[in-house]
């Protein structure tokens, strides 16, 4: 069980501020978030958005259909291995933020709501550590040791809403 709690700043039609708390019950207890955000429209073109330390994003309209853009990603999750009486679990991530993506993206959307998008770029902390039910670092299991940082290349067709007017 989780949940986010975001309390809106609205400056003006351009700028808006919000700051609250995300909240998530992983395997190894609690995790809690801190967030303070920011959605800014400083001209037709440009969008920046996103909730500090979790994400945040640039984007700039290349025409009618098109855009690209930069973004940030913290990840922070825990996955059950077992419900047996030894209960192990993998932590995807560093214990305070979790692991991080940079990426480059573009979008090109091909009607209202239907968008090709691509994207490409690096993980920074990534790994992945096996965990015994009393939160001990289990060593005994070279798959869940730590993971090399990498490149990564997505794309994909997406159904989304916009929240400015196209």
């Amino acid at each position: 069980m989780g949940g986010l709690l975001l309390f809106n700043y609205k400056r003006s039609e351009k700028l808006k501020y919000h700051f609250g708390m995300y909240y998530n019950k992983e395997c190894f207890g609690d995790f809690v978030m801190p967030l303070v955000g920011i959605e800014w429209n400083p001209n037709d073109k440009l969008n920046i958005w996103g909730d500090m330390p979790a994400n945040l994003n640039v984007e700039y309209k290349l025409g009618k259909t098109m855009y690209a853009g930069a973004s940030y990603l913290s990840i922070t999750g825990s996955y059950n291995l077992s419900n047996q009486t030894e209960k192990m679990y993998v932590r995807d991530g560093d214990k305070s933020f979790g692991h991080n993506q940079v990426k480059a993206f573009v979008n090109c959307y091909l009607t209202k709501n239907i968008v090709w998008f691509a994207e490409g770029g690096r993980t920074l902390g990534r790994m992945y550590q096996l965990y015994n039910e009393d939160n001990e670092l289990q060593n005994s299991d070279f798959v869940y040791r730590r993971n090399l940082d990498g490149w990564f290349a997505n794309t994909g067709i997406a159904f989304r809403f916009r929240a400015d007017s196209r």
